[in-house]
């Protein structure tokens, strides 16, 4: 497993996945640790207006999670479906949650998960414009850096995830990613949502 800063996603990656979170749930908490005990790197892309609000982590504790090593990338800010939104509020939406999660660590935030993975030509436009330089989607498939710098594919990990043992199989080029790392990632969703 690799950071997802370490990643040079410029071309096609062999056997190399990254583990990475949406929009900053205080479950982050317990999962990063987990993750560090293991030294899985992980990263949380974060819907900045949820910060502090219930059920998701606080900005102190944002802070605290990323000086301690968990690297973060925008979610936007309200975790609304981009492409139903006109340039200046995509605009908005990104620069908003950019700014403030820079602001709040002093990392430089390049990279950007689309609230539900949704995107389209203009939304990875503007997201370029803001200074993103990675851009992920839900797509199930894996990774071939064929025009997809700003749609990169991603599995998802939630109890009802598509990855099951019929996955591990590779799928989709050559040289694409090994059955061992889906196997870790279907070992790891089976024990963070194991029900006790």
């Amino acid at each position: 497993c690799s950071p997802l800063n370490d990643l040079n996603l410029s071309s096609p990656l062999k056997n190399t996945w990254a583990l990475s979170v949406d929009d900053g749930y205080a479950t982050d908490l317990k999962l990063w640790e987990f993750c560090k005990s293991f030294k899985i790197p992980l990263t949380s892309f974060i819907n900045t207006a949820n910060l502090g609000k219930k059920g998701f982590i606080s900005q102190n504790e944002l802070k605290d999670l990323v000086q301690d090593g968990m690297g973060i990338g925008t979610r936007a800010h309200n975790h609304m479906d981009l492409t139903m939104l006109n340039s200046s509020e995509i605009q908005r939406e990104i620069t908003i949650s950019k700014s403030t999660l820079e602001d709040l660590t002093g990392l430089g935030v390049t990279k950007l998960a689309y609230p539900w993975g949704r995107n389209n030509f203009i939304v990875r436009k503007i997201a370029k414009s803001t200074g993103i330089d990675f851009a992920f989607a839900t797509t199930a498939r894996n990774y071939t850096a064929i025009g997809t710098r700003y749609c990169i594919p991603r599995y998802a990990l939630t109890e009802n995830a598509p990855i099951q043992p019929k996955h591990y199989r590779a799928l989709s080029y050559p040289e694409s990613l090994s059955r061992e790392p889906l196997k870790m990632a279907y070992t790891l969703k089976r024990r963070i949502f194991e029900k006790k």
